[in-house]
This record gives C-alpha cells, structure tokens and sequence, in this order.
C-alpha cells in the first residue's frame, strides 16, 4: 500500500496556496492550483482537494498547518 498525498495550505510568492508532499523532497506547491488572498481560502481549497471533489487530483488526507 502506498503512502497517501497530504495537502495543506502553504504561503507562496506572498500569497498562499495547496502543497502536497508527493515529491520526496519536501511540500511543494500543486499545480495548477491559484494563489489565494488568505490562508483560510487556501487551507479550504486543500480540504476539498483531499476529499476528492476535484477529479483532476488524486484524492489525499488534509493536514492542518496552523
């Protein structure tokens, strides 16, 4: 069994945006994902990115980074 994708909201070019872990090097950024304003508008977009309600990513467990 493989490891699951964890996504969370992640500050990005002074803004915030979903990152997974599924690169062995650390938590980066996904693609195609915007940036958002807030953190709170990005840590949403990642719970329902990992709960599968966008087929263009493998579903994941969400990870809280506050």
């Amino acid at each position: 069994m493989s490891n699951p994708i964890h996504y969370m909201a992640i500050a990005h070019n002074d803004k915030y945006t979903v990152g997974s872990d599924i690169r062995l090097d650390g938590v980066k950024p996904v693609n195609n994902v915007r940036d958002f304003e807030t953190y709170e508008e990005a840590d949403e977009c990642a719970k329902r990115i990992a709960s599968g309600e966008f087929g263009y990513y493998s579903p994941g467990q969400y990870v809280s980074n506050r």
